[in-house]
């Protein structure tokens, strides 16, 4: 599935900054356009006062949202984020904080293969290769 990917995506990443996988719901991509971010990532990670937070995707493209604190989620800029990436209720998406109010993005889709799932398989037969030339 989509969030098994993202999970295993999620292992490999380099220690850029701490990170968190959410699985789209109607909530989040149909109706309402509102992603709530995991309560213990707010409180370690992010500002304790609304701000705007970038999201970058894949293709190092910007996209501003309104982070609300008190909320903790992601309102204003969600929508227009959604909407361009064409977002669908089971694809998983990758939050990774790469800098005060930044997170770089990876979208893992439900029905489809995307450029996150190339390096994965590459990272899995990486991975694959070391335990061949190891049992040697």
């Amino acid at each position: 599935s989509a969030l098994d990917r993202a999970l295993e995506v999620e292992n490999k990443l380099p220690a850029e900054g701490p990170s968190f996988v959410k699985l789209m719901q109607k909530s989040h991509v149909v109706k309402g356009f509102w992603l709530g971010v995991p309560l213990n990532f707010c409180g370690e990670h992010l500002p304790k006062h609304d701000v705007t937070i970038v999201l970058e995707d894949e293709d190092g493209h910007g996209f501003d949202t309104n982070y609300l604190a008190r909320k903790q989620g992601l309102s204003g800029g969600w929508h227009g984020f959604v909407v361009r990436h064409g977002l669908m209720v089971g694809d998983a998406v990758i939050f990774q904080l790469v800098g005060p109010k930044r997170f770089k993005v990876y979208i893992l889709r439900e029905n489809k293969f995307t450029t996150t799932d190339g390096p994965l398989g590459l990272l899995s037969l990486d991975t694959s290769m070391e335990n061949n030339i190891l049992g040697e």
